[in-house]
């Protein structure tokens, strides 16, 4: 029996490109052209549709443009209500120093700077709904230490 030659990677990398080079390339072959029918004209109703209802440009009566302009967005009815009773519990409670899971992906870790930086918030943008978040972590915080 033969005793088996350490061979060194180097030779085992040569080795290996020369087998590379000798196979046989493989061969690919070209997906098939994709064939595009014709395009079908639309039937004369759908037109007669088409022409009927005329677009209609974005003025500032429209609730769309006010959609846009973010008029919307602020809600006729304001958080006053709301926000004082929320400034009366806090005030009336001792608040915890250890950290409160609110949910899954919520975590307050100061509660004094949370309930401080959110009312702020909140009274800040009163009624307005893209700062609702603010109000409604607040609630689900009350709920939580009410229990």
């Amino acid at each position: 029996m033969e005793k088996a030659e350490i061979k060194s990677i180097s030779d085992i990398l040569k080795n290996s490109l020369v087998k590379i080079k000798t196979e046989k390339p493989i061969e690919i072959t070209p997906p098939y052209p994709i064939v595009v029918s014709e395009i079908e004209p639309q039937p004369k109703e759908t037109k007669r549709i088409i022409e009927k209802s005329k677009v209609q440009s974005l003025t500032n009566d429209t609730p769309t443009s006010n959609w846009i302009s973010g008029d919307i967005r602020k809600s006729q009815n304001k958080w006053d209500g709301q926000i004082l009773k929320l400034e009366t519990f806090f005030n009336s409670i001792d608040l915890p120093t250890d950290e409160i899971r609110l949910s899954q992906c919520e975590v307050i870790t100061d509660v004094q700077k949370f309930i401080t930086s959110n009312l702020l918030c909140v009274k800040r943008y009163n009624g307005n709904m893209t700062f609702e978040p603010y109000l409604m972590r607040l609630e689900k915080l009350k709920n939580i230490l009410s229990v």
